[in-house]
């Protein structure tokens, strides 16, 4: 009884809380406290505190004035022997202190998401409430997809979806960034994949990187190969070839494909994982998978992982390979595990109920959130914007 009582207690003590997804643990104080300053003095934290404070900024808050006002400081948890989750935080606002604790500088962004969440201004002062939180996330793999290979998608829409993703903890941002209709990367490599349309050169991606990494949220490039890559081959076909076939066999392909890795690379530095596509390309079979393993291989030798979607669920990959659902025609789909690791292979299996989809809008650009995918350990991934 007194479990289900407190586990009443905590879930409606949740839901007063304006914070999505709401918080593991809360537990609220009386009234608010006004905030005029903000400080750290642990080194790792100090991006993410200036993009914080940016962001206070934009929204009207200001930030080092009032000295009769409360300072906000941030540290990491106290060395107590106790192991505390990545990406995981402490707020614990009230009897005139606000301290905010955070596991690492990912936990920091969780907790500036929620905090942004809950802040109020009026007159000119930013108020928070009286509030513990103890929160961390209970999905591990959290990713929103732009698809930039058939629509352009400007820096500034990618920057506001950055914002989007941090403001609601999705810690990876997964960039389409070809396709057959069009080429978002500005390759130095292969420069005729450069394309107006997409309107992006290579400091537009290292200043998105700078951004995402202050906030929070990881960028996972994709290149979509051997299939979808109508674009490379028409403008390269010396190098990868005349069809999907050719790309997945001619030894030039490869190496070209091992060139975009190491460039998307070269800038996306914080990302695990790089993307390679490999649906719908009409391989399949032993070419499909050996090419996808050399590419796959390649990735690891750089300290990274590669994922593919589930359009090679029957063609057994190495090295540890991820592979990716995309939402099934009515946005239900079923994860499920082909190697003794979790989180492995994927296909598209009906859930017995319908998953939840939402739409936001982004100025002139539509964001589709859908597809919910339950897997061992939990993942979530949201998709798509064209």
């Amino acid at each position: 009884m007194r479990t289900l009582l407190s586990l009443f207690l905590t879930t409606a003590l949740t839901a007063q809380l304006p914070v999505v997804p709401s918080p593991q643990g809360v537990e609220p104080g009386p009234g608010r406290i006004a905030v005029g300053s903000y400080a750290s003095d642990h080194a790792p934290f100090a991006r993410p505190l200036a993009a914080f404070t940016a962001t206070l900024a934009r929204l009207g808050a200001p930030t080092g004035v009032a000295a009769e006002r409360v300072t906000m400081r941030f540290q990491p948890f106290p060395d107590d022997g106790k192991a505390h989750a990545a990406e995981s935080y402490r707020i614990r606002i009230g009897n005139g202190e606000a301290n905010v604790f955070a596991a690492d500088p990912l936990g920091f962004a969780r907790a500036t998401a929620t905090l942004c969440q809950m802040l109020e201004i009026e007159d000119g002062v930013a108020t928070w409430p009286c509030v513990t939180i103890d929160d961390a996330p209970k999905l591990p793999f959290r990713c929103f997809m732009v698809d930039m290979g058939r629509n352009p998608h400007s820096p500034k829409v990618l920057q506001q979806v950055v914002d989007l993703c941090w403001f609601y903890k999705v810690r990876f941002l997964q960039m389409h960034l070809t396709d057959d209709q069009l080429s978002s990367w500005p390759s130095r490599a292969f420069p005729k994949l450069r394309d107006e349309r997409a309107g992006w050169t290579w400091d537009d991606y290292v200043a998105l990187e700078a951004y995402a990494i202050a906030r929070g949220v990881t960028l996972v490039p994709e290149i979509d190969v051997p299939g979808h890559s109508t674009i490379l081959r028409d403008r390269y076909p010396e190098v990868f070839g005349k069809s999907p076939q050719e790309l997945a066999t001619l030894p030039a392909a490869t190496e070209g494909v091992k060139q975009l890795v190491d460039e998307l690379l070269a800038v996306f530095q914080s990302t695990p994982y790089v993307h390679l596509g490999g649906d719908e390309s009409g391989v399949g079979g032993d070419p499909l998978r050996d090419f996808l393993n050399r590419i796959a291989r390649h990735v690891k030798a750089r300290g990274r992982r590669a994922i593919v979607w589930e359009g090679v669920v029957q063609s057994p990959l190495r090295d540890r390979s991820v592979r990716q659902v995309t939402a099934a025609g009515d946005g239900r789909v079923r994860m499920t595990n082909s190697s003794p690791d979790p989180f492995r292979g994927a296909q598209t299996t009906p859930l017995p109920t319908p998953a939840p989809s939402w739409r936001v809008h982004c100025r002139a650009d539509s964001l589709h959130v859908s597809a919910r995918i339950s897997c061992r350990p939990s993942a979530t991934i949201v998709a798509t914007m064209r």
